[in-house]
């Protein structure tokens, strides 16, 4: 084999079956392929874009503030962190974002208190405080606490314009609780 030491100039095609470089290696073109496993990297640095056929596996991907992961043809989805707050953004305009999973929490930031909790085929359930305050259930809805429920409250004039039978609220105008069957009515008490 040949060793050299120093610089290398050569035009055209430079073919070897094994190389090592003590140094900086620099490639420039418009294509640089890689055609291995690359078994070990200290670091990588990219200016520019870097664009995968297959799959990328990595142990962990960090990136700076304001830094995105777009997903989607037109950047449709963002997921980035500014510095102070963290976003999962939907910027097309178009469809939901979707997240699907058997069972489903809200947590905070260390993971210690439930915010809300989604069952499958069951309860989804609200915390205040990670003390639970309402529960759906079968039939309709529990409400746990010894505090109260807030009520709409407005004036007479403020009732719902197009009421359906079993709205309840406070009227402020009268004092008074009422409801709706096929009109309004106080609600004793």
């Amino acid at each position: 084999g040949a060793n050299v030491t120093g610089n290398l100039a050569a035009t055209g095609n430079v073919t070897a079956v094994d190389g090592t470089f003590s140094g900086n290696l620099t490639v420039q073109g418009t294509t640089t392929t890689i055609d291995t496993a690359v078994t070990s990297v200290d670091s990588l640095a990219v200016d520019g874009t870097i664009s995968a056929g297959g799959t990328v596996t990595a142990a962990g991907i960090y990136l700076a503030d304001n830094a995105k992961l777009n997903f989607g043809s037109g950047d449709d989805l963002e997921i980035y962190h500014d510095g102070s707050n963290s976003y999962i953004k939907e910027t097309a305009g178009t469809g939901n974002l979707r997240i699907e999973a058997n069972n489903l929490r809200l947590k905070n930031g260390d993971g210690t208190e439930d915010y809300i909790k989604c069952n499958q085929n069951a309860a989804v359930e609200l915390y205040y405080n990670d003390d639970k305050k309402l529960e759906t259930t079968a039939d309709g809805v529990d409400i746990s606490g010894t505090g109260s429920i807030k009520v709409p409250v407005g004036t007479t004039a403020q009732r719902n314009s197009s009421p359906t039978a079993g709205d309840f609220r406070y009227n402020s105008t009268e004092g008074k609780f009422e409801g709706y069957t096929t009109e309004w009515g106080e609600i004793g008490g």
